[in-house]
């Protein structure tokens, strides 16, 4: 996120077979987190995106929702690998737009339509 590369892998997890051939950190290498990703409408105006179920883990299992902020803040040995949110590019546009579609709906009912 915001362009900052993630943190490599530990010599320890590259000895691992799955890891083999990776240099940098993988975010689709079983796919299970991005599939856990759900979204639950709240109202009109919020949203909620969050992470369901299960991981299998390593020495046992861990919520996808707690491996998520592990790996959103680091942890312990783990370090911080940043992957959920808006770049401070992304949330530029985003106000753009936001502003755009307010602006017009504003206008029609300025307007009567």
């Amino acid at each position: 996120m915001d362009g900052k590369p993630f943190a490599p892998y530990a010599k320890s997890t590259l000895r691992k077979p799955q890891y083999q051939g990776k240099r940098v950190p993988d975010l689709d290498l079983s796919g299970r987190m991005l599939e856990s990703m759900r979204k639950t409408v709240l109202d009109g105006f919020h949203a909620r995106l969050h992470f369901d179920g299960i991981h299998p883990g390593g020495k046992k299992p861990i919520s996808n929702s707690m491996l998520a902020r592990i790996h959103q803040y680091g942890h312990g040995t783990q370090p911080e690998r940043a992957f959920f949110g808006l770049t401070d590019q992304q949330r530029e546009r985003v106000k753009a737009h936001l502003h755009h579609v307010i602006y017009d709906r504003a206008a029609k009912i300025w307007r009567g339509k």
